[in-house]
């Protein structure tokens, strides 16, 4: 018999872990290339798909993390089309 107990955490708290409380600005660059976005911040780079708006691909400073192709509407209507950029500040 196993027996495990994990803590439960509030998301507040749990978000409060995840993203850094320090006020340093990251730097947001997204570029057009051909038919993609490209998003960096930091040593994350991020490709999106200009025309549908799916996920091509994710590199950190390790390399190509595999989230590509997604994420895909599994029920209902997939009716993502034109997908603009606009930054402020």
């Amino acid at each position: 018999m196993f027996t495990w107990s994990f803590t439960i955490s509030h998301p507040e708290q749990k978000a409060k872990e995840l993203v850094s409380s320090s006020k340093e600005l990251q730097d947001v660059q997204i570029h057009e290339n051909g038919g993609n976005y490209e998003v960096k911040v930091k040593d994350i780079e991020l490709l999106f798909d200009k025309t549908n708006g799916l996920l091509k691909q994710v590199r950190n400073a390790r390399g190509i993390v595999p989230l590509s192709h997604g994420p895909v509407v599994q029920e209902g209507v997939n009716n993502f089309g034109v997908f603009l950029t606009n930054m402020t500040g």
